[in-house]
Formats: structure tokens, C-alpha cells, sequence
């Protein structure tokens, strides 16, 4: 997030992190990142969550034993003290890791970052699972939740200040979107069907969550959404972000296709319809909420989608 959250009680995080983690030096918000409020404590990185399909700790408790096991490039939360690796302060979930300096982004345009990042993530398909790791699910609902949003009375002008233009691009695109999240509940019951394999998956394999340091290692990081599930879980965003091509099972590949999709809009679409700032933040996410209706358009006409009854 690139603005403060002024509901983060930043002393309590500064504490907690002080007394938890032998943090040293103050806490310092830096503006990075989609899902979380970024800050820099000593040689801690601070991430308080903004989670929209969950927080869970039990990812981050696999991901460390999947390091401790070999896959040493999985950029890991710390323990505190108390041996928690996970911990809310004023209902937001907190989470620590060591600083990474120097690191950037692997590029999709320079072919050794492309080969290296496809590389550690077969590796990490091949990972044997922890025992604890979640099974992901096809039906989680979002395509209900979707509908729902779309039959929601629009909000008042004074909720913020891009409530009306986002609940008349929404009202503009029903026919689209409940396209969508039909399209969707029937992706889910073939994946279902499918009975497809599973492997230990990452969630959101995507360019930015991937990082090469000064000395040529990649780390993979944004670990807390650890999952079993078919690998095209993780291909479709590699694909997506990284300009690569992945032979895959169809029916799973338009499966996360349209799951992305149909959550991306439901989390902007949402979070643009309560109360919200004139800020950075929101404008970012009306820019990409434009984006993505304008891609889930560009999806219904390729489908033929104006011809298909709505069942």
C-alpha cells in the first residue's frame, strides 16, 4: 500500500515488534506492496496484512518447514519469542521478516531471471508437503459472492470519492460479470470433477512476489497462501506476469483463469464501495478495477459469451 492506514495503531506495532522480535530503532512506513502496509524496523521488514481471502498462519508455518527441509530460497516470516510466527495488534494481522536489501524484481524480459524463477518453482512443486499444509478447495463461493455484489444498492456519494463511478461501472458490466461468475461455478464443478493432481503450490507465483539478490539467489516470498492444489495454480500467474507458456489441463487452467479474474474484481469492486479516501491507494485500485472489467469484457466477447443463456 502506498499510503498509512491511519486505523494501524503504529506504536503498538513498534512495541510489539520491539518487545517480540528484539527490534531495534523505529518503525518506518515504506510504500510497497498490494496486500499489506509495509515498514521498516532495524533490519526487520514489518508487513501488517490486508488480506482479502484470508490470513493464514498455517501457510507461513509450512512454508518454514519447507526451507528447514532444502528450498532455502523461500523468504520466510520470523519467529518471536513466544515461538508465533503470525500475531494481530488492533485486529490487523502482523507478520516479520528479515530485510532484504539490494533485491529486485525478476524481469520477464531478461531470459536468465525467466529460467531461474521456473526452475525454483518446479522444485517447489516437487517439495514433499508438509503435513499440516491446507488442501485448497474449487467452491469457495466467490462466484456467489460476485452476484452478490452486483445486486448490492450503490453507495452514497459521500462513501468516497470514486463510490459512484465504481457502482456505475459495475451496474454497466452486469450482464459481463454475471457471465463470470456463472462461467466460474462451472469451471469449479469441472476442476471438481477432474480430480486433478495436487502439489505443494505457492497461491500467487507471479513476477512480484519474486526476487533476485545482489548475489544472483532467487527468494520467493508472499508465502501465506500455501495451498496443495494442481500446479496450474502457480503456472497461470507465471504465465501471466513472466510471458510464459505452460502446457496445462484446460479446464484447470480456465479455472484460475477466472478465479483471479472474478476475485480481483470482487476485492476492488468492494473495497471501492465503503467507505474510502482520496488517496493513492483507492485511485490505484479504480485504475486496476477499470482494467480488469475492461478484461473480463475482452473475455465474454472471445467466448461468445453475447450467445450463451444464462442459466
Amino acid at each position: 500500500m502506498h499510503c498509512r492506514n491511519p486505523a494501524i495503531d503504529e506504536a503498538a506495532v513498534e512495541r510489539t515488534v520491539s518487545d517480540r522480535y528484539d527490534g531495534r530503532g523505529s518503525l518506518t512506513f515504506v510504500p510497497a506492496g498490494r496486500d499489506s502496509w509495509c515498514f521498516v524496523m532495524g533490519d526487520l521488514w514489518v508487513s501488517v496484512r490486508r488480506d482479502h481471502l484470508g490470513h493464514r498462519p498455517e501457510a507461513y508455518a509450512a512454508a518454514c518447514d519447507l526451507r528447514d527441509s532444502g528450498l532455502d530460497f523461500l523468504l520466510c516470516p520470523l519467529r518471536g519469542d513466544d515461538g508465533q510466527l503470525t500475531r494481530r495488534v488492533g485486529g490487523f494481522p502482523v507478520v516479520v521478516f528479515p530485510l532484504v536489501t539490494g533485491a529486485r524484481e525478476v524481469a520477464a524480459d531478461d531470459p536468465r531471471d525467466v529460467e531461474l524463477a521456473l526452475q525454483h518453482l518446479d522444485r517447489f512443486h516437487h517439495a514433499i508437503p508438509p503435513r499440516d499444509l491446507p488442501m485448497e478447495e474449487a467452491d469457495e463461493g466467490f462466484d456467489e459472492a460476485l452476484l452478490a455484489l452486483l445486486e448490492q444498492p450503490a453507495p452514497q456519494p459521500s462513501t468516497g470519492p470514486h463510490a459512484t463511478a465504481v457502482a456505475t461501472a459495475l451496474a454497466g458490466a452486469h450482464s459481463t460479470l454475471e457471465w463470470c461468475a456463472r462461467r466460474l461455478g462451472r469451471a469449479a464443478l469441472a476442476y471438481a470433477s477432474a480430480s486433478p493432481r495436487r502439489t505443494v503450490t505457492h497461491g500467487d507465483a507471479s513476477a512480484q512476489n519474486m526476487m533476485i539478490t545482489r548475489e544472483g539467489r532467487m527468494l520467493l516470498g508472499d508465502l501465506g497462501a500455501l495451498a496443495m492444489a494442481p500446479p496450474e495454480r502457480d503456472w497461470f500467474h507465471v504465465d501471466r506476469s513472466l510471458g510464459t507458456s505452460h502446457e496445462s489441463d484446460p479446464s484447470i487452467r480456465d479455472f484460475y483463469r477466472l478465479r483471479w479474474l472474478v476475485t480481483e474484481i470482487l476485492e476492488y469492486g468492494s473495497a471501492l464501495q465503503r467507505p474510502h479516501a482520496d488517496d493513492e491507494d483507492a485511485a490505484q485500485m479504480w485504475r486496476e478495477l477499470q482494467a480488469l472489467l475492461a478484461d473480463a469484457s475482452s473475455l465474454w466477447a472471445r467466448e461468445g459469451a453475447t450467445r450463451e443463456l444464462l442459466t
